[in-house]
């Protein structure tokens, strides 16, 4: 065990002789030959002129050093307090420094997140009349942190463990600032756990985030002035569990959700997304008095598989004008409901289908038009009715067919014209069942086949010629 006090030579101390040179336990730094153009390039700061002779000091402090504490040659351990300057600034907060001065585990930290955070600068503390002016110029802070591990104070070192135990109060003020890095009995940075208080704000850097510049805290021109913080998560297993009433209140010019990438790979790769939800009720409200300017939504998928089931449901729609585009290879819609009322009122319905269509209708049919109906149909008709068939026109009705027509019904039908009527027909067919047999049938339908052909040969000449 050494205890010494350096600084010009003093008095022997617990029986040990003090050395003007401020040196115990006689160890020297293995950079014997370094320059100061050296300690400049490697960022090391002499506050008090020590020069670049290792080994020498010219302030004064007190060290207690217990070398070699564990009696092993192999593996020897060493602690010790040194209180005043630093002993040998030339190795200070060095990696490359020897193991029993613990400078390689001081290695690890040589700043703070403040030293370069854009703060208020000058402008925004006067025009904020705060009472204290506390404006620090980046160039200060880094000056400051530059001589973090050579300005002396306080140094203690242990190869061992160390633990406090207090069993009362314990009070812990430090005007400058804090920072901790906890490697986890490993020599990885990128490992490491950081809490760092600097600048008169908190950050954490566990392993769950990217070390260093990702996550930071500066301050911006927004809003007349805001502090921004920025985090980014790349590794670790995240389970939340809460119990109690949340609220969550969010007021900005942007906000952006982002979950997967278009070119995934390592630390981006894209989840399996699952979320349920239970609960008593559910309400959501978007733009509900003061209406967004714009919405847009756009899915890709391989499959959709949407499911429904409710009691009841009401969806109501009101646009000034509205597009809906669907494009698929094969689709099938379904409904099974007691009723079905649909109602549109708009000015104008145009319904256009590009496809052969086939309508099935099992069960009564009504159809009411108020207004003008207008039905052109290009190409052959077929129609049958099996049943009675009831007809009532009050008014003009104009039908002409420009194709081929086989109007066959196979029971009684009513046909009432209220008004006048005008039909139209390069040929007219009338069959009545009661009249007719089925072989007479055949042969009147077989002559009106040829004489479709001819009369149809007739009508386009005719409309050729104008």
């Amino acid at each position: 065990m050494g205890i010494a006090g350096g600084g010009g030579g003093g008095p022997n101390v617990g029986g040990v002789a003090a050395q003007g040179s401020g040196v115990a336990g006689g160890r020297m730094s293995k950079d014997s030959e370094q320059t100061d153009d050296d300690r400049r390039e490697r960022g090391i700061v002499d506050p008090v002129g020590q020069g670049g002779t290792p080994g020498v000091t010219r302030g004064k402090y007190f060290l207690i050093d217990v070398p070699n504490w564990n009696d092993s040659e192999e593996d020897p351990m060493t602690s010790y307090l040194r209180i005043g300057a630093v002993k040998d600034v030339s190795i200070a907060g060095m990696a490359d420094a020897p193991k029993d001065t613990g400078e390689d585990l001081a290695a690890y930290v040589t700043g703070f997140i403040d030293d370069t955070r854009m703060r208020k600068t000058e402008e925004d503390y006067r025009c904020s009349r705060e009472d204290e002016f506390t404006y620090i110029p980046v160039e200060e802070r880094l000056a400051e942190s530059a001589i973090l591990h050579t300005k002396g104070g306080w140094r203690d070192h242990s190869d061992g463990n160390r633990i406090t135990t207090t069993r009362g109060d314990k009070v812990e003020v430090v005007r400058g600032n804090y920072k901790m890095v906890v490697l986890g009995r490993t020599d990885r940075e990128d490992d490491a756990s950081v809490t760092d208080f600097s600048g008169g704000h908190g950050s954490d850097s566990p392993i769950t985030f990217r070390p260093g510049y990702e996550n930071r805290i500066e301050w911006v021109k927004n809003y007349d002035g805001t502090w921004k913080v920025t985090e980014s998560t790349v590794r670790g297993d995240v389970h939340s569990t809460y119990h109690g009433d949340t609220a969550d209140f969010f007021y900005g010019n942007d906000k952006q959700s982002t979950t997967g990438s278009t070119s995934p790979g390592k630390y981006h790769e894209n989840p399996a997304i699952v979320d349920r939800t239970w609960a008593v009720s559910m309400e959501s409200y978007t733009g509900v008095g003061m209406p967004i300017p714009t919405m847009k939504d756009v899915t890709e998928a391989g499959s959709i598989d949407s499911k429904t089931t409710a009691v009841s449901m009401t969806s109501t729609t009101t646009a000034s004008t509205m597009d809906d585009v669907t494009t698929v290879g094969t689709m099938t819609s379904t409904t099974t409901a007691a009723t079905i009322t649909d109602t549109t009122t708009a000015a104008l319905v145009a319904s256009t289908t590009i496809a052969n269509t086939v309508s099935t209708q099992i069960g009564n049919d009504l159809t009411t038009t108020i207004g003008n109906t207008a039905e052109i149909t290009i190409g052959g008709t077929e129609e049958v009715t099996i049943g009675g068939e009831s007809s009532i026109t009050v008014g003009t009705v104009l039908d002409i067919q420009v194709a081929a027509f086989l109007n066959l019904a196979l029971s009684g039908g009513v046909d009432i014209s209220v008004g006048p009527q005008l039909s139209i027909g390069v040929f007219q067919v009338s069959w009545n069942p009661l009249c007719y047999e089925i072989e007479s049938l055949k042969g009147t339908l077989g002559s009106l086949e040829n004489k479709i052909s001819g009369q149809f040969a007739q009508l386009a000449a005719v409309m050729f010629l104008g």
